[in-house]
């Protein structure tokens, strides 16, 4: 009898499998002269992938991976490889970047497999640059997402090498946008605005812990009392929240923060605390229900009336109509005191992220401290960030003295 083949788990494994080295399970077959290769990171995901390989032979579905197209294959690269191994948000990005730069752009993924070449795909990443005005950042981001999922198509065979590979070298994409950020006159507008305004006031006490804080869109949206102690006068942060468009409407989902140094506590400044202090009354009065629960998280600190969290498109329509608001009562105003409007720049969540970032540069807060409230992964990024704040400060009171002082 012969012996039964095993991992190294010791458990048996199925005709036709065996592990390799890297820990990954192979599995081989010959249909019609043809090699046909499976690859998987567990058993039970290679047994069902093997059933579903028999289940589509049966079907006479064509099992020549070469003959797929890039968008046929990059949906299935996903589903096997992708889906159980990322964030769902992560997830979602990679669809919705294929989608929009590859899928309903140009002729790439429509091609088969093996009929895609390093030219072919240089020549459509630089028509991205040239159309879609795309930064260089972004391409990159997109470039990697291709040449992973090339690459698994080597590892299953279906082609013999990565046509992604290096493509960066050939393409220029624009420039990273500047960061932007509210001046302290801009904020005290924004802040009184919101004060006075009886429509818009339910916004006054995110908008302030946006500023206070430096919190993400997501973490911000997504905080529960919870992560809120008076106590020890902190806000802890360990979730951010997103959807996904479901039907005629979206469906929320929590996941971990961006990266482990997302996981934090932040200060919480006197206005923040009190603004905090006042949401919670604020809610109190209107009995706004705190019993929706999302993966497990209730007691959302910003939401609607129904006590739905804001989702962020929503969340940033009404910041946009408020500034518009604000700034046709201050035109006006200033009209009538026959000075300069102070305006209010359109802009979104992030702003007061780097507007933090910002404020705390001006106080010449050290790298490190910055690293930990921003919730950074690396302190290089927190010194890029201080020196380009830095440069602009420089242009800025270099400017300004220029206007103060006339010698000729």
């Amino acid at each position: 009898m012969m012996k039964k083949r095993k991992d190294r788990n010791g458990r048996v494994l199925p005709q036709g499998v065996t592990q390799r080295a890297d820990g990954r399970y192979l599995y081989r077959e010959q249909i019609n002269g043809k090699s046909i290769y499976l690859y998987a990171k567990t058993l039970n995901e290679m047994k069902e992938r093997i059933s579903k390989h028999k289940l589509d032979a049966a079907r006479g579905v064509d099992v020549d991976l070469k003959k797929l197209t890039l968008n046929e294959w990059y949906f299935q690269y996903l589903e096997i490889y992708k889906k159980n191994n990322i964030k769902e948000m992560s997830y979602r990005n990679m669809i919705n970047y294929y989608t929009w730069y590859v899928k309903n752009f140009g002729m790439l993924g429509s091609l088969c497999l093996e009929d895609i070449t390093h030219a072919k795909v240089v020549s459509h990443f630089q028509e991205l640059a040239q159309k879609k005005k795309l930064a260089h950042k972004t391409l990159g981001s997109l470039a990697s997402m291709l040449f992973n999922c090339f690459q698994q198509a080597v590892y299953d065979q279906a082609i013999t090498y990565n046509p992604a590979g290096d493509i960066m070298k050939f393409v220029k994409g624009q420039p990273p946008e500047t960061r932007d950020s509210l001046t302290k006159e801009e904020v005290s507008r924004l802040v009184n605005f919101l004060k006075e305004d009886e429509e818009y006031h339910i916004y006054l006490p995110a908008i302030v812990t946006g500023l206070g804080t430096g919190l993400r869109c997501g973490e911000l949206l997504g905080l529960t009392w919870d992560n809120v102690d008076f106590k020890r006068h902190v806000i802890r942060v360990d979730h951010t929240i997103s959807y996904k468009n479901k039907g005629n409407g979206h469906e929320f989902f929590i996941t971990t923060p961006k990266t482990k140094a997302a996981n934090r506590e932040i200060p919480m400044t006197s206005e923040v605390e009190e603004m905090l202090k006042e949401q919670k009354k604020y809610q109190k009065e209107l009995r706004i229900r705190d019993d929706i629960c999302i993966d497990g998280w209730k007691h959302f600190v910003f939401t609607t009336k129904l006590g739905n969290p804001f989702t962020h498109e929503g969340f940033r329509t009404s910041l946009k109509r408020l500034i518009k608001k604000a700034n046709a009562e201050e035109r006006e105003q200033a009209k009538e005191e026959g000075r300069e409007p102070v305006l209010i720049p359109d802009h979104t969540p992030h702003w007061w992220r780097h507007t933090f970032c910002t404020r705390l540069v001006e106080a010449n807060v050290d790298y490190v401290t910055l690293k930990n409230l921003l919730g950074h992964t690396k302190v290089e990024t927190s010194i890029d960030i201080y020196t380009h704040i830095s440069e602009q400060l420089k242009k800025t009171s270099k400017e300004t003295l220029e206007g103060i002082i006339k010698i000729l």
